[in-house]
């Protein structure tokens, strides 16, 4: 007589009852991890996740932190992420959601992290001076990442020690009234560069009225110019290499790298008599700055880290 897979199984289960209990859980396994029982699938990863929010529940109640401001209720699992990503631009859609709950402080689940908007200036306020030391850190983002090195730049790193030893060098010895005095007519001569580049594209113009300038794109050569001239004493041309971070770092390190490399190993070999004179840009500061022992104050890594900021 033959039986449906259904009926096999009662069958089965049935027997291993009556051989005793260690079987008939071997017996009851076998059945409900079978994948032609969809239901059986549904009550596993309905049971799953039933205790994953227990456990989650549990381990919140433990810590026993400060209650956190109101906010859109979450879902299971992924949270308020789905809301976000379906609300583009993200920080429209949690001003608007402030506002529909007439508050000026909320909090947005997203998996473990909390984010907290706040419109309020006083609150602000009271993050930004009160609380300065936890919310003073950056934020670890992957631009910051390769751009810095790995975060050893003063401007990337976070909140430590790092960024303490790199602010103190950057402050002494590199943006003091001193040295903005020094490099001067470096500055000098890249606004005299500006106003020829302006002074050109005018003259140039076809109808004699004048031209139309794109100042962004001039201000964003000044800019990068007088950087390169402080910190390099030369001009390189970086444009059309804005495409993917990872890429433009190392587009940049093409050209920095072969001076930084050049320029610590004259000061090491004693060439141009450059450890006996005076420095003459911001490279040969961060070169020649040197602790209480006398000894280099930067890697090569900080060095390179900081001359591309």
């Amino acid at each position: 007589m033959k039986y449906s897979n259904y009926e096999q199984d009662l069958l089965s289960i049935d027997y291993v009852q009556e051989t005793g209990n260690d079987t008939a859980a071997v017996g009851l396994t076998s059945i409900l991890l079978r994948p032609t029982h969809p239901t059986t699938a549904l009550l596993f990863l309905g049971s799953f996740l039933f205790f994953l929010l227990q456990f989650r529940s549990e381990k919140h109640k433990d810590q026993k932190s400060p209650p956190l401001p109101l906010g859109p209720k979450p879902w299971p699992i992924v949270e308020n992420l789905t809301e976000l990503v379906m609300n583009k631009p993200a920080f429209r859609w949690i001003l608007r959601l402030m506002k529909e709950m007439n508050t000026e402080i909320a909090c947005i689940k997203l998996d473990n992290v909390h984010v907290i908007p706040v419109t309020c200036p006083e609150i602000g306020c009271e993050f930004l001076k009160k609380e300065d030391a936890i919310f003073a850190s950056r934020p670890l983002t992957m631009g910051s990442k390769y751009i810095s090195r790995r975060f050893l730049s003063v401007a990337t790193a976070p909140l430590g020690d790092q960024w303490k030893r790199m602010r103190r060098v950057v402050t002494s010895e590199v943006l003091n009234p001193t040295r903005l005095r020094w490099l001067v007519n470096r500055r000098v001569e890249e606004a005299d560069n500006l106003v020829r580049y302006l002074y050109n594209q005018c003259r140039s113009s076809r109808d004699g009225d004048g031209a139309v300038v794109n100042v962004r794109i001039a201000a964003r050569q000044y800019s990068g110019n007088v950087i390169r001239k402080m910190m390099f004493n030369q001009r390189l041309d970086l444009d059309g290499h804005e495409k993917i971070m990872k890429k433009a770092v190392e587009v940049i390190d093409k050209y920095h790298e072969p001076i930084i490399d050049e320029r610590i190993r004259k000061w090491k070999s004693g060439e141009d008599g450059r450890v006996r004179k005076e420095p003459e840009d911001l490279l040969d500061i961060l070169i020649s700055v040197q602790d209480t022992d006398w000894k280099p104050l930067l890697t090569l890594e900080e060095i390179k880290a900081e001359a591309v900021v």
